[in-house]
């Protein structure tokens, strides 16, 4: 029996080893697509690759447009759309907060996760808003998963910073 439990508890060790060694890979993959991103429609194929590739039901990505978040790239379905491109999903309304924090909150339908696109100290560019539809699930996002999206967030930002120098 005890044998049994030993090989059980290896069998779930190896399950989450392939599972983040995709997530590397996707990483890897979001990576090199930031790093290739020449003007603002390239963030579709972004957000698709996150979507896709991460399991997220729907992302959205909004920038600030004078005084207010404008919808740059989205990714998902109709239902999604309303979540993710409503006022309810702004957190963050003011360009000149310095401590702007990740913010994940349960919606009726699934959770979603608002991370905030930083330049530089205390500058916020928008936000990348993530989508999962799971209810019944308190790790719908996990603490791993805020730290590794809120990296992608981060990259999402200085690819914005090099389209808006360019342009």
């Amino acid at each position: 029996m005890n044998q049994y439990k030993q090989l059980r508890r290896l069998e779930d060790l190896i399950i989450k080893m392939r599972g983040r060694i995709i997530e590397l890979h996707n990483y890897n993959r979001m990576m090199k697509i930031l790093n290739s991103i020449s003007d603002e429609k390239s963030f579709e194929r972004v957000l698709k690759v996150l979507s896709e590739g991460f399991k997220i039901d729907g992302c959205s990505l909004m920038v600030f447009g004078g005084n207010k978040l404008e919808t740059v790239a989205f990714y998902g379905s109709h239902q999604t759309a309303q979540i993710l491109t409503g006022k309810g999903t702004l957190f963050f309304s003011d360009k000149t907060l310095k401590d702007v924090k990740v913010q994940r909150m349960r919606t009726n339908a699934g959770i979603l996760l608002c991370l905030p696109i930083i330049k530089g100290v205390g500058y916020t560019l928008g936000v990348l808003n993530l989508y999962r539809n799971s209810v019944f699930s308190d790790e719908a996002f996990s603490e791993t998963d805020q730290r590794l999206f809120n990296d992608i967030a981060n990259q999402i930002g200085v690819a914005i910073e090099r389209i808006l120098s360019v342009g």
